[in-house]
């Protein structure tokens, strides 16, 4: 079964088919027999018919039937095809930009989760507000295109592998264990970087996210 192409490599297809239709009809538009090299192959009369289509080229006339307006049609097409599937890459790309920020809904909802944690293991925010603000939009971004808040905080040759494991899902396995916390998210009395609070509303959160 063909492997399948995404759609760079149709656009790439279709630039490569373009070309190739350009070599092979331009020589004939001038001679008025397009595709005319074609017949100097030799003849597969009395091969084995399962080669023959292989080897014997496009069944075309040699009196010029494909006329030139015709085959630049054709080279146009193709290239045209070739464009629009570029542009829907472009599209799709600019799409998952956009999404590089999580909704407000899905931050306010990691907000409440990290206060409601804080307050439960009581752990402190870091005294300057902007790391837990950037943290719990790492976590809501994670939530949103992973499906966990993954530690965002951390580098990982597979994310999805990583999420299936669970060990870094916030409240990751050192937290839980010993209050260990990778990203400052949250932490002990001792810790010199922490403050008093170990709350943070949504508008700091907004007002700080982008340090």
């Amino acid at each position: 079964m063909p492997a399948r192409i995404g759609a760079a490599g149709h656009s790439k297809l279709c630039f490569g088919l373009g070309l190739l239709a350009t070599v092979a009809l331009v020589p004939g538009l001038c001679a008025g027999r397009p595709l005319a090299f074609l017949s100097s192959l030799p003849s597969t009369r009395g091969t084995d018919p399962r080669h023959a289509r292989a080897t014997s080229g496009p069944a075309l006339p040699e009196t010029g039937a494909l006329g030139g307006s015709a085959a630049v049609a054709a080279l146009v097409g193709c290239l045209a095809l070739g464009r629009r599937v570029t542009r829907g890459n472009l599209l799709q790309r600019r799409a998952e930009e956009k999404h590089l920020e999580p909704s407000e809904k899905t931050i306010e909802t990691m907000m409440k989760f990290s206060n409601q944690y804080a307050k439960v293991t009581g752990t402190k925010y870091c005294e300057d507000k902007s790391v837990p603000a950037v943290v719990i939009v790492g976590l809501a971004l994670h939530k949103e295109t992973l499906g966990a808040p993954l530690c965002p905080c951390r580098h990982y040759e597979d994310k999805e592998k990583e999420v299936k494991d669970g060990y870094w899902n916030c409240p990751c396995v050192p937290m839980r264990e010993r209050h260990e916390c990778h990203c400052m998210l949250f932490l002990k009395d001792n810790n010199p970087f922490a403050s008093e609070c170990s709350t943070i509303d949504l508008e700091e959160i907004m007002k700080l996210k982008d340090g």
